[in-house]
């Protein structure tokens, strides 16, 4: 007789299969034959978590660290249900996150018994592959996993009672159910087809590109740097890229930001785009949706296009080598950069003018990172002020969630990507840190020993929202600040509202509040837009 042990040792033989290291366990009552196997097997690294979102996020951060799949392993019930904002990150983020869900027996469905939704199709059109099993067929260990994954998968496990045998606790370990298990290489599958003949074509007709660098991951930039080095074209490089400082292609960088980006198309420096990497945070981006006639290739391991009219599939990063045929025919290329530059110079009074402005807080905290650092930058205003005005001098891989976009989970995925041997830095607003204050509990479990600084700009609300709409409602003001929070899970607090107030060298974890001016911040990106203009006509 199959016993509810031999399934959870199958399930588990074809994540490690898979080349899954790491799980992120949430104990429940359904899913104890996971609990006690885990508890009793050296094959994983395991860590558990009393919350399934959180949990589901940490997976992401882990993943960006290992570059391997990341398992989470949930009971039955809602349990399930909130790790689906995860799941929806990981599918637009193309990454390897295994939802193992454990459930009762499929007899329960639709009865509305305790701990009996309908959980099998709870993730239906963000998976790459699911299956609902009461036991898994012969041989799950190979049957389920023959090719890398490229996005989240969802097991859907079975379990009737008892949960657990009887001789179970007899048991010291199964260690040896793994012996000699071999182990699949750990690598991304790609979506993209083969180059066609039609994009090679496309490509030499490209006169004037702009080339714009989204999320990359390590593993991607010295095939991506070998032909960018080659190439005579404008690039815009996100901080997620990898790129945004870099001293090799500093001749080619536009480093004045998404509006001066926009600034160039709107005065038709480029005529068509190269995307590489993941879909880019870059405004213009999104303006891009009402120009469907612009020319436009995509490079990335992801398969979307980040545009509803762009229906054409993306080319792999492995045809990165087609843009060797292209080259910039515009005669006034070296515009581009002298207006760049006097933009940048520009913007170095405006530090001075507005030193309490959030735009100079991030400028100064950049300043201040001494050394090799692992940073996650927030979405919605952090990552593009840091994008405009960061200064790293030093080492600094930075990561976001830039696949769907949200501010939830940010804490818990910046947990996951901690690196013991470095600087872990967190720069998030503070509705992002209110959405998410239990990952603390991750910190207070396992991380103590690692060098953690989490910032968060606390600018009383949304304030991404004030210039787009006139309703405060959209800009959720409080007047909550984050020391005890601090205090509740261990790291030290301070609070910070002057950019001179505040060091990263200090040998202490902590939560560092910075309080911007509202008014400062709103002047200095309305001089910003001035000095583009000024700028412009100058040249």
């Amino acid at each position: 007789m199959v016993t509810n042990t031999d399934t959870a040792i199958q399930i588990l033989k074809a994540l490690k299969k898979l080349g899954c290291r790491e799980i992120c366990l949430c104990p429940g009552g359904r899913n104890a034959p996971f609990v006690e196997v885990l508890s009793k097997i050296n094959e994983f690294v395991v860590k558990t978590f009393f919350e399934e979102r959180s949990a589901g996020f940490y997976a992401l951060g882990a993943i960006k660290r290992l570059q391997q799949p990341v398992a989470i392993i949930t009971t039955s019930g809602t349990a399930v249900a909130e790790v689906l904002p995860a799941v929806i990150e990981a599918h637009y983020s193309s990454l390897p996150l295994i939802v193992v869900s454990a459930d009762r027996p499929k007899k329960f469905r639709g009865s509305g018994a305790p701990q009996a939704i309908e959980q099998s199709q709870i993730f239906s059109g963000f998976t790459s592959f699911s299956a609902d099993l009461e036991q898994p067929p012969k041989g799950t260990d190979t049957l389920l996993f023959e090719s890398p994954v490229s996005g989240p998968v969802h097991l859907n496990i079975c379990f009737d009672e008892p949960l657990l045998p009887a001789n179970f606790f007899e048991v010291k370990n199964y260690d040896s159910q793994f012996a000699g298990q071999q182990i699949s290489p750990s690598k991304k599958a790609s979506s993209s087809p083969k180059t066609s003949n039609k994009s090679v074509a496309e490509i030499k007709d490209f006169n004037r590109p702009l080339v714009i660098l989204g999320p990359l991951d390590k593993s991607q930039h010295q095939k991506v740097k070998e032909v960018l080095v080659k190439l005579d074209a404008p690039i815009y490089a996100e901080a997620h890229s990898g790129f945004m400082k870099d001293k090799d292609l500093s001749h080619r960088l536009i480093q004045s930001g998404d509006k001066f980006v926009k600034k160039l198309w709107e005065n038709q420096f480029f005529d068509s785009v190269v995307r590489i990497g993941g879909v880019p945070t870059l405004r213009l981006w999104r303006d891009l949706e009402k120009i469907p006639e612009l020319k436009i290739i995509n490079f990335s391991h992801q398969a979307f296009t980040g545009l509803s009219w762009l229906k054409k599939e993306n080319l792999s990063l492995e045809d990165l080598p087609l843009l060797n045929e292209l080259s910039y025919h515009h005669l006034e290329q070296s515009k581009i950069f002298q207006w760049d530059q006097k933009v940048k110079d520009n913007l170095k009074e405006l530090y001075k003018k507005f030193p309490l402005s959030e735009t100079n807080f991030i400028a100064q905290l950049s300043n201040k990172i001494s050394e090799p650092a692992q940073l996650l930058i927030a979405n919605s205003l952090p990552i593009r002020e840091w994008d405009l005005v960061a200064e790293v001098t030093k080492t600094v891989n930075i990561i976001s969630n830039r696949g769907a976009n949200g501010i939830d989970g940010l804490l818990s995925t910046f947990f996951g990507a901690c690196e013991k041997e470095k600087l872990n830095l967190c720069v998030l607003g503070d509705l992002s840190a209110l959405y998410d204050l239990n990952a603390a509990w991750i910190y207070k479990q396992y991380l103590k020993n690692y060098k953690i600084k989490i910032v968060i700009i606390n600018n009383g609300g949304g304030r991404i929202f004030s210039s787009l709409f006139k309703n405060t409602f959209f800009e959720n003001e409080h007047d909550v600040n984050f020391k005890g929070w601090a205090e509740m899970f261990g790291l030290d607090y301070v609070l910070v509202k002057q950019p001179n107030q505040f060091s990263l060298d200090k040998l202490t974890n902590e939560v560092i509040e910075l309080q911007p001016c509202n008014e400062q911040s709103q002047s200095f990106m309305s001089s910003y837009e001035k000095i583009l203009e000024r700028a412009f006509h100058e040249v």
